[in-house]
C-alpha cells in the first residue's frame, strides 16, 4: 500500500504549501502545530491522575506502552516532571511499538505554554481501519504492529516555552503564580497521539487538506453533519468557515457517544478562528476549570493542575484507533465442487470487552442485495471463533465478511468498510489462471555461471507447478522446474557455462504456472513472448584498478545512467549522473542511476577504495540516517559476490548532508519547485575513502563486482553526482594525490562586504599552513600563518579597508599550494 508522510511546519501560522517531495512523502499538508495558551488568570484546581494509573504507578506494575524521549535544551527539573507525565500516558494507552517523542525547550510567544504535532502521517496501510484518511504515525504503528518511520525517528515533536514561570512538582499543589508543567506535558503529548487534524481557514473560507486526518472523520456540526461531507460543506467554502466558527462543533465517535449516553463531546469552535487552537480542543464552557475533562481545553490557568486526560479525551483517542477490535480471518480458496462443510475461522481480539452477542458471519449470493448471517462461536481459544458458511449454490460467488462489536457498541468488520468491501468464495468450474509476479534483470554478465530466477505464483484454488522455458539466441534450450521456497515463492538457477555467452548473445525466458483445477489453467509471464536479457561483457578479475575517466570511449563501465563524459566547467572527463538528475514525480516510484565496473576485484586485506566526488543530491530529513524512510535521495558504492543478483553496501549511502559545503550549496539553490538549481563545480570535489572490508559484508579473498548508484525518490532533486580519479586497492605515489580536496574548504560569505571566513574540515593534519590573499593585479595584500587543529582550521579575513572587486585566496600546506579560489567583495 502507499505510504504517505507529512512534513510539519513548526511555526504558528495558518499557511500551507506543497513541498518538492510531493504527495508521496510530504503530501503538501502542513497542519499548524496545536498550541496551549496561558490564560493569565488564577484558576486554582487539581484533577489527580486516574486511580487505576496511580495504583499501577505505586505498585510498579508493567506499563502498557513504551515512550522514549529525546530532550533538547531541557533543564533537569523539567525532565523529572515530563517523565512523570510520560509515565501516566504509558499506563493509559497500549502499543507493542515504542513511541519516540522529541521535545525541545524554546523561546515562544509570551502567552504560549507549548506546542505539539505528530511527526508523520500514514494512509491506506493494511491495518488502518478507515481508508483514505491520514493516521498519525503513533496510531499507525500501533495498528501495524511495527515501526514504520525508522529506528529512533521521532513520532511526536513538541516544544515548551522556557520563559514561563513553571511549577515542576508532580503533586498537583501548583502555586497560583505558576503554571503546572505536568499538565502541559500531558496536554501536548495528547495532541501528538492524534488529538489534531487538518482543518484551517483562509480568507474567510473553511478548508481541510485531502485526504483528511482520522480525527476529522468524526467532526460534525449539530445536528450530526460531518464537516468533511462535501455534499453539505464545500472544500473550501464559506459554509465550512461558518461551521468551523459556529460554536456548535462536536466529535461524534461511537465510544464517545456511548459513554456520553448519546451526547457527543463538544469541541472548541469560537466565533473567531484561532490558529493552532480551534477545533482541536474541547469546549472550555462545557468542561470548565476543575472538570475531569478540562485537560484538553484551549488554555490553562495559574495554579491549575490537571493530571488526568479525562474519559472524553480517552474516548476520542479510542475512536481514532487507540482502542480497536482486530479481526484476522483465514481467507478461503475457491472450490470447484463442495463436498465437505465450509467453515470460516477468525481470531478476534478487542481492547474493550467483546459483546459476545454481536459476533457474526454475514454472507450473500447476490452481492448483498440480500444477506444472511450465522453466529460466530468460540473455539478452544478465547480469541478464536468459527462459523459454518452454508453453501446453497453449485456455481457462482458467495460474498462474506465478519463483524464484531465491543461493549461500547462499536462495530468492526473484516474486511473494513464491509459490505462495500467483502471476501469472495467462488463455487464451480475454475476458469481463473494463476497470477505470476517477477522482476527481470536488465542484463546478464558474460562470465556469470548461472542465471537466478525468482518469482511468486498464486492462484484462487491452488498452484500445481511452476517452471521456466529458456532460450539462447532464440533457440529452445531448456525447460526447468522452479522450486517452491515458501507459500507463493518459487526459484531456480539455470547453468550458463554450457552456452559460452558473448556480448552479442541474447537470453530469453518466460515463466509458466499451472493450477490444480480440473481445467489445469496455465498462465505465462510475460503473457506473450519472452523476457529478453542482453549479455554484457565482463573482464578477468583484478586486484588493483585505477582510472582518471579521461577516456570517454572506455568500456570499463557498464552504464545505466551514470556515464563517462566531459562536462562543461570541469577540466577533463569524469563519471557523471545526468545534470540535473530526474525524479519520477509519481508516488511510490523511484529511479536508479548506476555504473558497474566490468572488472571484478579480488579483495585484499586492508583493501581501500577512494575517489574524488561531488554530491549534490537531495538531503534527508534532519537526523535521518541511511536506511530510514526519510533518508531520501542518496548515492552509494556497492559490491556483489553473485554477479549482480545481490548488492551489498561497501559503505552506507550518503547525500549532500555528508559535507557542510555541499549541503549549504544544495540548500541555497532550492526554489519554489522544491528542486535545487545549484550547479556542481570543480572546486566542490571531496575525496571519499572507503575501507572495502570495514562493514563486514565482504572478506579478503572475495571476488566482487563494484557499482556506483544514485537513488532518486519520487520528488525533489538536484544537480547530481560526479566521480573522478577512482582508485581500488591501487598504490599511487603520494605526490600524485592532492592531500586536501577543494570541497574540504568552505568560504562564507562569498560574495562578502567586509569580512569573510575560510574553514578547512579534513582528517589530514598539517604542520604548517598559511593563507594568502591577492588582489586582481596579483599584489599580495594578506599573508598569515594559521594554527590548525586535528580537524582543520577556521580563519577570519578582514578586508574592510580594501575596495570592492575580485580577489584571490590561496592556501599553502607544508609548502604545497592546496587551494586557489576567487573572492568577491561587494
Amino acid at each position: 500500500m502507499k505510504k504517505h508522510f507529512i512534513l510539519l511546519l513548526i511555526a504558528f501560522t495558518s499557511s500551507y504549501w506543497v513541498s518538492g517531495q510531493g504527495t508521496w512523502r510530504k503530501a503538501g499538508v502542513k497542519p499548524v502545530p496545536v498550541v496551549w495558551y496561558a490564560s493569565g488568570k488564577v484558576e486554582k484546581a487539581f484533577v489527580p491522575p486516574p486511580i487505576n494509573v496511580l495504583n499501577r504507578l505505586k505498585s510498579g506494575k508493567e506499563k502498557t506502552c513504551q515512550i522514549n524521549v529525546t530532550y533538547t535544551g531541557f533543564p533537569d527539573s523539567a525532565k523529572i516532571a515530563f517523565e512523570y507525565a510520560v509515565s501516566i500516558w504509558e499506563q493509559l494507552i497500549s502499543s507493542s511499538v515504542p513511541i519516540n517523542l522529541s521535545v525541545s525547550w524554546q523561546d515562544m510567544g509570551a502567552n504560549l505554554l507549548g506546542s505539539c504535532t505528530p511527526a508523520d502521517y500514514y494512509q491506506n496501510l493494511d491495518n488502518l481501519y478507515y481508508s483514505n484518511f491520514f493516521y498519525p504515525v503513533a496510531i499507525a504503528e500501533r495498528l501495524a504492529g511495527k515501526d514504520l518511520g525508522g529506528t529512533g525517528v521521532a513520532d511526536i515533536v513538541a516544544s515548551f516555552n522556557k520563559n514561563v514561570n513553571w511549577y515542576f512538582g508532580t503533586d498537583g499543589h501548583t502555586p497560583i503564580t505558576k503554571y503546572d508543567f505536568v499538565s502541559t506535558a500531558l496536554h501536548e503529548i495528547t495532541h501528538g497521539l492524534g488529538f489534531t487534524g487538518f482543518f484551517y481557514t483562509s480568507i474567510g473560507m473553511g478548508v481541510y487538506d485531502v485526504p483528511p486526518a482520522v480525527f476529522d472523520r468524526f467532526v460534525t456540526e449539530s445536528p450530526n453533519q460531518q464537516l468533511i461531507d462535501t455534499h453539505i460543506f464545500g472544500n473550501p467554502s464559506t459554509g465550512l468557515y461558518n461551521a468551523l466558527t459556529s460554536n456548535a462543533i462536536y466529535f461524534r465517535g461511537p465510544a464517545a457517544l456511548y459513554d456520553g449516553n448519546g451526547s457527543a463531546p463538544k469541541l472548541y469552535a469560537p466565533r473567531k478562528w484561532t490558529d493552532g487552537s480551534s477545533i482541536y480542543h474541547l469546549d472550555p464552557y462545557t468542561y470548565p476549570v476543575g472538570n475531569i475533562n478540562s485537560l484538553m481545553t484551549p488554555a490553562a490557568g495559574m495554579g491549575e493542575a490537571i493530571h488526568n486526560p479525562g474519559p472524553v479525551t480517552l474516548d476520542i483517542l479510542a475512536d481514532m484507533g487507540w482502542n480497536t477490535i482486530k479481526i484476522k480471518s483465514k481467507e478461503l480458496k475457491d472450490i470447484e465442487q463442495v463436498i465437505n462443510p465450509v467453515y470460516i475461522e477468525a481470531s478476534i481480539e478487542s481492547d474493550y470487552a467483546l459483546d459476545s452477542a454481536s459476533l457474526y458471519l454475514y454472507y450473500s449470493t447476490d452481492n448483498f442485495s440480500s444477506v444472511d448471517s450465522a453466529r460466530l462461536e468460540p473455539s478452544d481459544s478465547a480469541t478464536y471463533f468459527k462459523a459454518e458458511l452454508p453453501v446453497t449454490i453449485t456455481s457462482g460467488t458467495i460474498s462474506y465478511y465478519i463483524s464484531a462489536a465491543d461493549v461500547k457498541q462499536r462495530v468492526f468488520n473484516d474486511p473494513p468498510e464491509a459490505p462495500v468491501n467483502s471476501l469472495k468464495l467462488r463455487i464451480g468450474p475454475d476458469q481463473i489462471k494463476p497470477v505470476i509476479k517477477h522482476k527481470p534483470a536488465d542484463y546478464v554478465l558474460s562470465t556469470a555461471p548461472k542465471l537466478n530466477i525468482d518469482a511468486t505464483a498464486s492462484d484462487n484454488i491452488g498452484v500445481d507447478s511452476v517452471w521456466v522455458e529458456f532460450l539462447v539466441n532464440g533457440q529452445y534450450k531448456l525447460k526447468k522446474g522452479m522450486k517452491k521456497d515458501s507459500t507463493n515463492s518459487y526459484s531456480t538457477a539455470i547453468n550458463l557455462f554450457p552456452y559460452t555467452l558473448n556480448e552479442t548473445d541474447t537470453i530469453s525466458y518466460r515463466i509458466v504456472a499451472r493450477d490444480i483445477s480440473s481445467n489445469r489453467n496455465i498462465a505465462y509471464l510475460p503473457s506473450e513472448g519472452y523476457f529478453k536479457l542482453r549479455v554484457e561483457k565482463a573482464f578477468a578479475p583484478l586486484t588493483k584498478y585505477f582510472t582518471d575517466f579521461n577516456d570517454t570511449t572506455s568500456e570499463d563501465f557498464l552504464s545505466a545512467g551514470l556515464k563517462i563524459e566531459d562536462v562543461s566547467g570541469f577540466i577533463d572527463g569524469a563519471l557523471h549522473s545526468p545534470h540535473p538528475y530526474l525524479s519520477p514525480e509519481k508516488a511510490d516510484t523511484s529511479f536508479n542511476y548506476s555504473a558497474l565496473l566490468r572488472y571484478p576485484i579480488i579483495l585484499e586485506e586492508g583493501g581501500q577504495m577512494n575517489y574524488d566526488e561531488i554530491v549534490l543530491v537531495e538531503p534527508g530529513a534532519s537526523g535521518a540516517v541511511y536506511g530510514d524512510a526519510d533518508f531520501w535521495d542518496y548515492v552509494i558504492a556497492e559490491g556483489s559476490k553473485d554477479y549482480g543478483k545481490t548488492w551489498l553496501p561497501l559503505t552506507d549511502g550518503y547525500d549532500s548532508g555528508s559535507n557542510a559545503n555541499w549541503l549549504t550549496e544544495y540548500n541555497n539553490g532550492i526554489g519554489s519547485s522544491g528542486n535545487s538549481s545549484t550547479i556542481g563545480t570543480k572546486e566542490m570535489f571531496i575525496r571519499k575513502n572507503i575501507d572495502l572490508l570495514a562493514n563486514g559484508n565482504f572478506s579478503a579473498g572475495d571476488t566482487i563486482f563494484i557499482r556506483f548508484r544514485l537513488f532518486s525518490d519520487p520528488f525533489a532533486n538536484g544537480w547530481g553526482w560526479t566521480i573522478d580519479n577512482l582508485r581500488i586497492q591501487s598504490i599511487v605515489p603520494v605526490q600524485d594525490i592532492m592531500a586536501v580536496s577543494p570541497g574540504d574548504f568552505i568560504i562564507y560569505p562569498n560574495p562578502f562586504k567586509g569580512q569573510t571566513t575560510l574553514e578547512l574540515n579534513s582528517n589530514i593534519h598539517f604542520k604548517d599552513i598559511s593563507v594568502a590573499v591577492f588582489d586582481s593585479y596579483g599584489r599580495l595584500i594578506f599573508n598569515e600563518p594559521v594554527s590548525p587543529d586535528d580537524t582543520g582550521f577556521t580563519q577570519n579575513l578582514n578586508l574592510k579597508s580594501w575596495p570592492a572587486g575580485m580577489y584571490y585566496i590561496q592556501v599553502f600546506a607544508d609548502g604545497k599550494k592546496v587551494l586557489s579560489r576567487k573572492l568577491i567583495k561587494q
